[in-house]
């Protein structure tokens, strides 16, 4: 507001003439004018204080808005970026966890598959050595069997030859006397004495299953 009205309303003065207005009257108008005008000035610059000042708060909690949406973006690309480096290390260890597992699981897999084949070759090698022994053992048995079928055929030809003839088993005595009878069974004993005589057998410790020594000389006494 200009400052010249107030001053122009302290200092007026008007001229006086007949049937004019009341000089009282006007000069009471004129101080309450001042009065309103002042007042209105008053107000205004309070006013405009008032503005300023919120102006002032709100720029400055513009400047706190800022500031805060500032760090709250720092505070997002923060976290982005540590939620990227754990997500990249968690990858990273799941990878490095799936390869040790496919190579344990690898090295499982052959550790078995080795383990397997030497079981398989030892049992194949346990079954060849069964095998063998059992093949020389059938060879054995069978070869005892005709060695027996040929002392007891030959047995039976001593029997026979023995009722032909029994003066051939028959055991000089000085004494000229004449022999007792004997009995079927004592021709059978001395049978088979002279069939050891004729083949002789040389002792097995086992029987069939005799060791291998009894065994050789079993049969290198048959080749004989």
């Amino acid at each position: 507001m200009d400052e010249h009205l107030l001053h122009d309303l302290d200092q007026v003065q008007f001229g006086t003439r007949m049937r004019g207005y009341d000089p009282a009257e006007v000069d009471a108008l004129l101080e309450r004018a001042r009065h309103e005008v002042d007042d209105l000035r008053t107000a205004l610059r309070r006013a405009g204080e008032r503005a300023d000042l919120a102006e002032q708060q709100l720029s400055d909690e513009m400047e706190a808005a800022r500031m805060a949406r500032a760090e709250a973006e720092a505070g997002i690309a923060t976290a982005g970026a540590e939620a990227s480096a754990i997500l990249s290390e968690a990858r990273a260890e799941a990878s490095d966890l799936r390869a040790a597992a496919d190579v344990e699981m690898r090295t499982a897999i052959q550790a078995g598959r080795t383990l397997m084949l030497d079981e398989v070759a030892s049992l194949e090698a346990e079954r060849d050595i069964l095998a063998e022994g059992i093949e020389v053992t059938a060879e054995h048995v069978a070869a005892h069997r005709d060695r027996l079928l040929r002392a007891v055929e030959d047995m039976r030809a001593v029997l026979r030859d023995v009722e032909e003839r029994p003066d051939l088993v028959r055991e000089p005595t000085p004494i000229p006397a004449r022999p007792p009878a004997r009995s079927p069974e004592t021709n059978v004993v001395q049978a088979a004495v002279a069939v050891t005589r004729l083949h002789p057998v040389a002792p097995m410790g086992g029987g069939v299953d005799g060791d291998e020594g009894d065994m050789d000389a079993f049969f290198a006494d048959e080749g004989s």
